[in-house]
């Protein structure tokens, strides 16, 4: 579980999401069907030959203090150098680079999850907050970092779609409107993605090799 902007409600306070995070306790007890011990956390994905760490980070810098926000990311980069995981993924709600609706991250964003991958590398980033799919590609020092946005669970995307968000440091692989998600599959030498419509109709395959 990731909180979003509606979680929040406001844009300086916690609205719903404390109470997300304690059911999320409550749960861990009973069940694990809502599991979000905090506004950001990690957790590991595992089988005998391939381990994969998620690090959920709190997206809604506008929410937060700026002592949370600098907490938040030197927990997390010391999360992320310390893995020793085949892949590790950050999930975020908002995105970073988009072609919809919201758009590219603002200016905190993007000091934020700029920081955070120059300090502690990871394999790809994902969010939602759009409600269309896409696959972006961005270059990041010398490196490149694929994007995916999947907000398609359960609104249909009819807002305009503008390329000229994207910079020549990014690449669109992939993007749909239609309802659907997002499927992964790991290896220990590459990520296959595949991004479904509503009907489980593959759209768009792509597969993350490891440098």
């Amino acid at each position: 579980m990731c909180l979003g902007n509606h979680d929040y409600g406001t844009e300086s306070g916690k609205g719903n999401s404390l109470i997300q995070i304690k059911y999320g306790k409550q749960s861990e007890k009973k069940g694990n069907k809502w599991i979000m011990p905090r506004n950001y956390y990690s957790f590991r994905k595992k089988d005998k030959n391939v381990k994969v760490d998620f690090f959920v980070v709190d997206t809604n810098l506008y929410n937060l203090k700026e002592k949370e926000i600098k907490k938040q990311s030197e927990e997390m980069s010391k999360k992320i150098n310390e893995s020793k995981a085949d892949w590790k993924i950050v999930i975020g709600h908002h995105t970073w680079r988009s072609i919809a609706g919201h758009g590219n991250a603002d200016d905190k964003l993007e000091m934020f999850l700029t920081r955070l991958y120059c300090i502690a590398p990871f394999d790809l980033y994902a969010c939602g907050h759009d409600h269309n799919k896409q696959l972006i590609n961005m270059k990041m020092n010398d490196k490149t970092l694929p994007l995916i946005v999947c907000g398609t669970g359960g609104k249909v995307y009819e807002d305009s779609i503008d390329f000229n968000y994207l910079d020549d440091k990014c690449e669109l692989e992939f993007y749909s409107n239609n309802l659907g998600y997002a499927f992964i599959r790991a290896f220990k030498t590459k990520l296959k993605i595949s991004f479904l419509n509503e009907e489980n109709i593959e759209e768009f395959h792509y597969e993350i090799n490891k440098m």
